[in-house]
C-alpha cells in the first residue's frame, strides 16, 4: 500500500483559516484541504456533492434565502480569498462583496451570508503556536512514516 513519506506545507498555516463556525447553528467545520472550497445550501447536484460546506438555517424560510451556490474560498499563494458567486448579499468583515469579486479573508474574518447566517473563520491554534515557537515552521518539511503492516 502507498505510504506518505513526507508533506511539504508551503503556505503558512497560521495565516490561513482552517475551520469555519456557523454562529446560528453552532456548527463547526474543518475546511477541506482543497484549493477551492464551495459554500451553499445545495447538498447534491446530479447525484454528486454540490458544496463542500452545506449552509442551512433552523428556519426553513431563512434557508431558502441562501443561494444553492453562494460563495467560495480560494487558496492563493500566501492568502485565502472569498469570491461571491451569488447575487444574494455576501459581506466580509462588514463590507459587501458583489458577485464575481474576490476579497482577502483571514482566520478572524466574519462572513455574513444573505443576512441570514454569520460564519466566523477560525485558524488552527496549534499552527499559530508552532510558527510562534519556530519562525521556520512554515518552510520546513514534515516526515511521516506509517510502520503498520
Amino acid at each position: 500500500h502507498p505510504v506518505e513519506l513526507f508533506s511539504l506545507e508551503w503556505r503558512d498555516p497560521a495565516a490561513l483559516p482552517s475551520r469555519v463556525r456557523v454562529l446560528e447553528t453552532s456548527e463547526e467545520h474543518a475546511l477541506p484541504a482543497k484549493d477551492v472550497i464551495t459554500f451553499g445550501r445545495l447538498k447534491e447536484h446530479d447525484g454528486r456533492p454540490a458544496n463542500d460546506i452545506v449552509l442551512w438555517h433552523p428556519d426553513v424560510q431563512a434557508t431558502m434565502r441562501l443561494s444553492r451556490w453562494h460563495f467560495a474560498l480560494r487558496r492563493a499563494h500566501t492568502r485565502m480569498l472569498q469570491r461571491a458567486v451569488s447575487d444574494q448579499m455576501t459581506e466580509v468583515d462588514d463590507q459587501p462583496v458583489p458577485r464575481g469579486t474576490e476579497v482577502p479573508v483571514s482566520p478572524t474574518s466574519v462572513i455574513r451570508v444573505a443576512r441570514v447566517l454569520t460564519l466566523q473563520l477560525l485558524g488552527d491554534a496549534s499552527a499559530s503556536q508552532a510558527s510562534d515557537d519556530d519562525p521556520r515552521a512554515a518552510g520546513t518539511l514534515g516526515f511521516t512514516v506509517d510502520q503498520r503492516r
